[in-house]
């Protein structure tokens, strides 16, 4: 039997004490590297062959595998409310900031056609969704504007009409003054031609 056979033999078997009782088997630094072989083999990310050192480059477009979501990534990821996630046919997604859809569409070769076209969707619906949002928040201040408009009007026309109470107010008070000392025809033209200025500021 060969040493390296021995050695094997030695270190997977059971242990056992001087009771004759078995103990734990002692994991060999063999097993320890094979388990991270094997976490490294099933690594998944979408056009994983393209990746060198979990990044594509990609005529001028970095993308960024997330082996943990089997995904890969263009832009911000931090900024969580502007990234779109979009599943792939071919398996795995891609994750990307909306401002980087500009970018995005340099590398529309690297995908099949299949995937182009979940994209091509996913953008569109996103487009139309922003569209709509934006139609409601206008509608929403168009409103707002309205009914502030609205308040604001019944003031205008109450001041309006307490200057016109004002106004007729005085004239009667002149009435009763002028009726008072009114005597002759004489002072009934003067009275008139007095309060002509104030009946045309009226009217």
């Amino acid at each position: 039997m060969g040493i390296a056979a021995i050695a094997n033999d030695y270190l997977t078997r059971p242990l056992r004490s001087a009771a004759g009782k078995e103990t734990t088997p002692v994991i060999s630094e063999t097993e320890s590297f094979g388990q991270k072989l094997q976490a490294e083999t099933e690594k998944k990310c979408p056009y994983s062959f393209l990746a060198k050192d979990g990044v594509i480059q990609y005529k001028g477009v970095t993308f960024v595998c997330d082996y943990k979501q089997n995904a890969i990534t263009l832009g911000n990821m931090y900024e969580k409310d502007k990234v779109l996630k979009i599943a792939l046919p071919s398996g795995g997604s891609l994750h990307v900031n909306v401002d980087n859809i500009d970018t995005l569409s340099k590398a529309a070769s690297m995908f099949t056609p299949e995937d182009l076209n979940a994209i091509m969707r996913a953008i569109h619906e996103y487009n139309h969704c922003t569209r709509k949002r934006m139609e409601i928040e206008e509608e929403k201040a168009e409103t707002a504007e309205e009914a502030a408009a609205e308040s604001e009007t019944p003031d205008v026309e109450k001041e309006s009409e307490v200057d016109n109470t004002a106004l007729t107010e005085q004239i009667r008070k002149l009435f009763e003054d002028r009726n008072a000392k009114m005597s002759t025809k004489h002072n009934l033209f003067t009275y008139k031609s007095e309060l002509s200025p104030i009946i045309n500021t009226v009217y």
